[in-house]
């Protein structure tokens, strides 16, 4: 499972939204950490996750997508017979019975294979083309996988070793509980799909930090890029946040202004405040309503 895998997002997810640069503290269903390496001796940590508060809204949209395509999916307007690369498709698992959402990462296929990327569940897998169907238009979007990375670092010289058994050893405990309280500080630029982790933390570990806890052992050194080399352009804010419990909902403040959200039914609400500007108010629908491009 410790590999690099690419794959732009079909959508942000609802609270990423927003076309400015901020800063979130969210909580969320931790799925995957890995390490992935960067040129000149650099490396990265990368975390695939999805967010408690949409959690709810995610499991209706699996429940209806799996029903309409055990009952329909045998349709010959379903059959894929060549998969193309970088398309989506609905892959019908006969092993859970269970259908997920798949990107193509092959032209065709060998020997009746092709390799997909788990757009929901943020992992890869050889799947058989026979179980692959086009995916509608009602199942497009939004894509709950949320994919993000720390910004580059080095291993101190002679401590490799020490790091890549800390890094194993840390990232067991969180994967292991990972229905636990597991917290990520996130900075994201919804118009360009990036999402840089700050932390990845967990209360129910002691206050146990990803990266920090590498940091303070003195294993790596944060080789931190120019801002605009990263996001292109900056929202600079000193952040603290309040996460309301409840039926999934949260608000994060900022010392210039805020970003709350609150997830239901038929959508989630964002607002952003900044200093010296009007609220602004956005309702983002969870609905899909638009074609897919293959």
């Amino acid at each position: 499972m410790l590999c690099q895998i690419i794959v732009r997002l079909l959508n942000p997810p609802a609270v990423f939204s927003n076309q400015q640069l901020f800063r979130l503290l969210i909580q969320i269903l931790l799925v995957n950490i890995v390490l992935i390496d960067e040129p000149l001796g650099r490396f990265r940590i990368q975390a695939f996750f999805r967010l408690r508060t949409f959690e709810r809204a995610y499991k209706l949209f699996e429940k209806k997508m799996c029903f309409h395509y055990l009952f329909y999916g045998e349709e010959k307007d379903y059959v894929v017979e060549k998969p193309v690369k970088d398309c989506n498709y609905a892959f019908h698992d006969i092993k859970d019975n269970q259908v997920y959402r798949v990107r193509c990462l092959d032209d065709g296929g060998h020997a009746g294979v092709v390799p997909v990327y788990f757009i929901d569940q943020m992992r890869h897998q050889n799947v058989p083309i026979s179980q692959l169907r086009k995916l509608t238009n009602d199942y497009v979007k939004p894509a709950y996988g949320v994919v993000a990375k720390t910004a580059p670092f080095i291993i101190v010289s002679g401590r490799e070793d020490e790091f890549r058994k800390s890094f194993s050893q840390i990232c067991s405990k969180l994967l292991e509980h990972s229905e636990q309280d597991i917290q990520a500080d996130v900075v994201s630029e919804p118009s360009k799909n990036l999402f840089e982790l700050k932390q990845i933390f967990s209360e129910a570990h002691g206050g146990l930090k990803i990266p920090a806890a590498f940091m303070r052992q003195n294993l790596i050194q944060m080789n931190y890029p120019h801002k605009k080399e990263l996001f292109g352009s900056v929202f600079s804010t000193s952040v603290s946040s309040r996460l309301v419990s409840g039926a999934g909902q949260f608000q994060l403040s900022f010392e210039d202004g805020f970003v709350s959200t609150s997830d239901s039914s038929e959508g989630a609400t964002a607002v952003v405040k900044q200093k010296g500007s009007d609220n602004h108010k956005r309702k983002i629908r969870q609905r899909s309503k638009h074609s897919n491009d293959c």
